[in-house]
């Protein structure tokens, strides 16, 4: 006698056979990440006066370079578990030019940049240094363009005590600024996470 499948059985094994292609893990999604713009400081001074200026410039060194970039990438990665599987961020960025997309995208890669970043002084508390971020990630699809981007931007002259520094507060090793910046690029990978 031949044995003829019913259709119950030949249901029952197709939703086997795709729920064993789910459990195989796909490739994890390939991390980009672009140097970041260099850290501009202003101070009273460069509107006002050099007095006004050595009054309320900040004490310890501002670096030119930072790695936020690197920072907004783990941090993104860390709030993105649940959502996204990322391969390992890199330990260095890309080198960027000015031109926005002046580099050749990957298929089937996140890309990581951090487009503006500032320390300068409020308004109204010149002694006061607001630490500015604007950072975006982007999903590059298989057809190598960007199928989704967001943004996160942190006004530098919009008062917000968590990214916020006196003049006296910044000290030589930079360890102040440094924790300003790391809160700050937590902040935005936390908002763009919202967003996915």
């Amino acid at each position: 006698m031949l044995y003829r499948p019913t259709l119950a059985v030949l249901l029952l094994s197709t939703a086997t056979a795709a729920m064993a292609q789910e459990a195989v893990p796909a490739s994890p999604i390939g991390v980009r990440v672009f140097r970041p713009a260099k850290l501009e400081l202003l101070t009273p001074g460069i509107i006002m006066s050099t007095v006004i200026d050595q009054m309320n410039r900040p004490q310890g060194p501002i670096p030119e370079e930072t790695n936020v970039s690197l920072q907004f990438a783990k941090a993104f990665k860390d709030a993105t578990r649940e959502k996204l599987r990322l391969s390992d961020i890199p330990t260095q960025e890309e080198p960027s030019t000015r031109r926005r997309n002046s580099h050749q995208s990957l298929p089937c890669t996140l890309e990581m940049f951090a487009d503006y970043q500032s320390v300068q002084y409020l308004p109204l508390k010149w002694s006061t240094y607001q630490y500015g971020l604007k950072v975006r990630a982007r999903m590059v699809g298989d057809d190598g363009r960007a199928s989704w981007e967001h943004k996160c931007y942190i006004k530098p002259f919009k008062e917000d005590p968590r990214f916020q520094l006196t003049k006296d507060a910044f000290d030589s090793e930079g360890s102040a600024l440094r924790r300003v910046i790391s809160a700050a690029a937590e902040h935005c990978a936390h908002e763009i996470a919202d967003k996915l």
